[in-house]
C-alpha cells in the first residue's frame, strides 16, 4: 500500500518481515490477519493512515496497546492504526491531564500520582488508557471516583473523513456521552483529557485464604461486607493459584479510609484461614500494578463475564467447587462489587447498567491450542452453574465481543445515531452494534 512520504511512522504489511509480531495481541487466541499495521506517531500520521485505508477500500481498526481480550482492536483484512508509539502524558492545570491515545495506565498513573492526583484506571497497569476508557474503565478508585470514563472531559479525535476535532460536552454533548462508555468504533482518539482527583491516603493489598480451611463465618462476613461496603472500599475476591496452591485472594483498596473502615478489613484478616496479609499503606503506582502478571501476556484466553443479582455464601461455595476443577493453573475467577460514585456518575455517560452491583468474571488462560476444548468447557460449566444468580443485564462491555441490545436499550439508539453521523460509511470496525461478533 502507498502512503504519503510525510508519514513518519512504521508500516508492516501482511507477508512482510515483522508481520506476525505486529498482528500479535495480549490474547493469543485472537488470530487475525489484517492487511497492514500502521504505527502512527502523530495526528498527521493518523490522518494519512485513514486516507490510505479509504484509497484501497479497507476498514480500519484502532489499537492502543493490544490488551483487549475481546479483540476489538484488530480484524481480518483491515488497516490497523496502532497508537502504541503515541504515549506522552501532559499535565495541564488544576488536576487536568492529557495523554496520547497509546498511553498505558502505568505511564499515566506515574505522571498523575507523582503530582498528587489520580484517575480511576484499570487493574492491570499495561492496559491502554484509550481502549479501557471507551468501554467504561473499572478500577480501584471506582467507589469514590467512578469509572475511568467518568473523569473524561474531552478528546482530540481524527474523524473518519480525516478532520481533526476536539470533542467535549460543550461542543458535542451526544458524541461526548458516547465516548464515556460506549465509544468504540466512532473515531481515532489521539489525545484524551481527564479531570483527576486529589490523591489521598491509600490502604491496599491482599488476604490470601486457604480454601481447605475456609470457614462459614469468613464466607458470611465477606458476603456481608460486599453487600454493605464502606464508601472507601473496593473489594474483589478472586480464586487463583499461588505457589501451585488454589486459594481465594481477597484483593482490596481503600481510598482515605476511616478507622471503622480499616476495622472491617482487619476482622477478615484475623480468620485462621488467612495465610498471608499484605494489606497496608501503598502508593497509587504500586496499587495499580498489584495484580500485574506479565507471564499471562501471549497466552490463549477466553473470558465469561456476568452481572450478579446479589452475593451470598452459596455463590462463593459454588465457585470454590468449580475452581478446583480448573484445567489450567492460570485460570482465575474474579468477583467485583460496584457502589458509590459508580452509580451516580460525575458527568453524563452512555455506560449502561449503572444499577449493577456485583460482577463475576471467569478467565481461562492456557498455552496450547490442544487445551482449547477443556478450557472452553470449564467456562461453559461456570456459566451454567451460576445462571440462577446471574442478571439478564448485558455484561461489562470491555469484557465481551458479542452482546445483544437488551442491556443497552437506553443508550444504543444514541450510539448508533452518533455512528451514522460521524462515520456514515462505516470506516471503523468493531462499532457497538447488537448481535455482532467482533
Amino acid at each position: 500500500m502507498r502512503l504519503s512520504t510525510s508519514f513518519s511512522g512504521r508500516i508492516i504489511e501482511r507477508g512482510k518481515p515483522g508481520f506476525d509480531e505486529a498482528r500479535g495481541m495480549f490474547n493469543s487466541s485472537i488470530d487475525c490477519y489484517p492487511t497492514a499495521v500502521l504505527y502512527c506517531r502523530s495526528e498527521t500520521d493518523v490522518q494519512l493512515a485513514l486516507q490510505a485505508a479509504r484509497n484501497i477500500g479497507r476498514q480500519v481498526a484502532v489499537r492502543s496497546t493490544g490488551h483487549s481480550v475481546s479483540g476489538r482492536s484488530i480484524a481480518d483484512d483491515v488497516i490497523v492504526i496502532d497508537l502504541s508509539e503515541m504515549r506522552d502524558v501532559i499535565p495541564l492545570n488544576d488536576g487536568i491531564f492529557a495523554c496520547q491515545g497509546g498511553t498505558t495506565w502505568a505511564k499515566f498513573d506515574a505522571a498523575t500520582s507523582r503530582r498528587g492526583w489520580a484517575v480511576t484506571g484499570g487493574t492491570v497497569s499495561s492496559t491502554g488508557v484509550g481502549g479501557l476508557t471507551l468501554g467504561g474503565g473499572i478500577g480501584w478508585l471506582l467507589p469514590s471516583a467512578g469509572l475511568a470514563c467518568d473523569s473524561l472531559i474531552g478528546a482530540c479525535v481524527v474523524m473518519a473523513d480525516g478532520e481533526k476535532r476536539y470533542v467535549s460536552d460543550a461542543d458535542d454533548p451526544e458524541f461526548m456521552r458516547c465516548l464515556r462508555g460506549l465509544g468504540h468504533g466512532l473515531a481515532v482518539l489521539t489525545q484524551l483529557h481527564f479531570a483527576a482527583r486529589p490523591l489521598l491516603a491509600l490502604v491496599a493489598g491482599s488476604l490470601t485464604v486457604d480454601l481447605n480451611r475456609l470457614s462459614d463465618m469468613l464466607v458470611d462476613q465477606l458476603c456481608r461486607l460486599m453487600t454493605n461496603p464502606p464508601q472507601s472500599l473496593m473489594l474483589s475476591p478472586s480464586f487463583i493459584y499461588r505457589e501451585s496452591r488454589p486459594v481465594m485472594s481477597i484483593d482490596l483498596a481503600m481510598h482515605d479510609p476511616s478507622p471503622s473502615d480499616l476495622d472491617q478489613v482487619n476482622q477478615l484478616a484475623r480468620h485462621r484461614a488467612v495465610l498471608k496479609n499484605t494489606v497496608g499503606t501503598r502508593s497509587y503506582e504500586l496499587l495499580q500494578s498489584m495484580l500485574d502478571n506479565p507471564a499471562r501476556a501471549g497466552l490463549r484466553a477466553r473470558w465469561i463475564p456476568r452481572y450478579l443479582n446479589f452475593i451470598e455464601p452459596g455463590i462463593i461455595l459454588q465457585l470454590i467447587e468449580i475452581f478446583r476443577d480448573a484445567p489450567s493453573r492460570e485460570n482465575i475467577i474474579f468477583l467485583e462489587h460496584y457502589h458509590g460514585v459508580y452509580g451516580a456518575p460525575l458527568r453524563p455517560s452512555a455506560f449502561p447498567s449503572r444499577d449493577a452491583r456485583f460482577s463475576l468474571l471467569a478467565i481461562a488462560n492456557w498455552s496450547n491450542a490442544a487445551d482449547d476444548s477443556a478450557n472452553h468447557q470449564w467456562l461453559l460449566e461456570i456459566d451454567r452453574k451460576i445462571n440462577r444468580w446471574a442478571s439478564p443485564r448485558e455484561p461489562y462491555l470491555n469484557y465481551v465481543s458479542r452482546f445483544s441490545s437488551r442491556g443497552l436499550q437506553d443508550w444504543l439508539p444514541t450510539h448508533l445515531n452518533v455512528k451514522r453521523r460521524v462515520d456514515p460509511d462505516g470506516l471503523f470496525v468493531n462499532a457497538l452494534s447488537p448481535n455482532v461478533e467482533n
